[in-house]
């Protein structure tokens, strides 16, 4: 019972409540998935993350991921499409991975092993499945002066969670659902 008791309030941080889908991914990045290997698209969720400074790490991805950045990308997708758009050029292409860097817009979609990011500026959308890890820097505020890091939300923008500073924030796709009651069971020998 006292490992519940540790990871309860860490899986808690995750949870948004309910099963309710306030903003799902608008229907035409949701499209044409089927076509580029996606099979249980009843199982994807949705989920955003917004970021002055900081960085992610997406792992054994399904679905649509679709960025706005200025830094550094590699995506390990061999068989995913992948899209770039803006002032973005091509830096390394080696062992199935390719190194990109500048400012603009990725959208990858299929299934890929991993794409990690770091730079500035980041809007991001995954509709999908898989493990989004999000490492957040703090920045000022223009709006209030405060220092805060990068946000993310699953459906209700209204839902925000901030990034850990300066440690991993790892967001789940589809989101850890807890049962309403833990009963213990009695182990039979």
């Amino acid at each position: 019972m006292s490992h519940l008791r540790k990871i309860l309030p860490l899986v808690g941080l995750f949870l948004v409540g309910g099963n309710a889908i306030a903003q799902p991914a608008p229907a035409e990045f949701r499209a044409g998935l089927d076509k580029l290997g996606a099979t249980k698209t009843n199982e994807y969720a949705t989920v955003y993350w917004q970021a002055q400074l900081g960085s992610f790490k997406v792992i054994d991805g399904e679905g649509r991921l679709r960025f706005s950045f200025e830094g550094s990308v590699m995506v390990n997708a061999a068989n995913a499409k992948v899209e770039v758009t803006g002032n973005v050029r091509k830096e390394l292409e080696k062992r199935q991975r390719v190194v990109y860097r500048g400012k603009g817009t990725i959208t990858i979609s299929g299934k890929w092993r991993g794409v990690q990011f770091f730079g500035r500026n980041i809007d991001a959308m995954m509709y999908g499945k898989g493990v989004v890890q999000l490492t957040g820097e703090f920045f000022r505020d223009p709006k209030t002066g405060e220092l805060v890091t990068g946000t993310y939300w699953y459906d209700d923008p209204k839902n925000k969670q901030f990034w850990f500073a300066n440690g991993l924030t790892t967001v789940y796709l589809p989101p850890l659902q807890m049962p309403d009651q833990v009963v213990p069971q009695e182990r039979k020998r």
